[in-house]
């Protein structure tokens, strides 16, 4: 009987032990195709997070992400000469003021490129800032002198020509002050806060966003 009874357990005990080798090899080929799946599922989500990235910056173009006021007092003066000679009442000269807006930022976002570098690490690179054309406020404009000479008056081409100068000093002022340096900065955040809703929505959690610009 007793006999019988250390067969049994000893059965018993080889079943038990073989059970536990199976269920870990299904365990393990379970685990290894869940493993799987999530990289599956990360690569498909990765593809589409960067799509969509990609495609909301291609929307929207042109970013100007900082501006400046400027003030601008433009003189303006010609004479006309024969060898050199000034001929007497060709005189003209003017002196005006203007205000006008420099803003600075990205041109072409349909430049810029997404990349899920890491699970939680996206890096965005887009073409560097630039000084957009200024903006001359017409209703700003005064005439702080003026004078012409007998023979002559302002012409179109002046005005024109003292526009084009108060531009070019603008974009001077607008460099020295270091609109290029704030435009960048606050590039990097309206940036990173436009594609930290798309990350989110994904459910990605807990993501560090880096810009880059070449």
């Amino acid at each position: 009987m007793k006999t019988t009874i250390k067969a049994i357990l000893g059965m018993l005990g080889v079943f038990f032990i073989g059970f536990l080798i199976c269920f870990g090899l299904i365990f393990h080929d379970i685990f290894g195709l869940f493993s799987r799946l999530q990289d599956f599922k990360i690569e498909h989500n990765t593809e589409n997070i960067t799509v969509v990235m990609n495609e909301r910056l291609e929307k929207i173009g042109e970013l100007a992400t900082a501006e400046m006021l400027c003030t601008m007092v433009e003189k303006y003066e010609d004479q006309a000469s024969i060898f050199d000679f000034a001929m007497p009442g060709t005189k003209k000269k003017i002196i005006v003021s203007y205000d006008g807006i420099v803003k600075a930022g990205i041109k072409n976002l349909k430049e810029a490129k997404v990349e899920r570098v890491s699970k939680n690490e996206f890096v965005v690179t887009v073409p560097d800032v630039e000084i957009f054309e200024p903006t001359i406020l017409f209703d700003s404009y005064k005439e702080l002198h003026v004078e012409t000479g007998i023979f002559t008056s302002l012409e179109f081409k002046d005005t024109n020509d003292i526009l084009k100068n108060m531009k070019i000093k603008m974009k001077e002022r607008a460099y020295k002050n270091k609109i290029l340096d704030k435009a960048r900065e606050h590039a990097k955040t309206i940036i990173s806060s436009l594609l930290a809703q798309s990350i989110a929505a994904a459910g990605v959690a807990d993501f560090k966003i880096t810009v880059e610009f070449k």
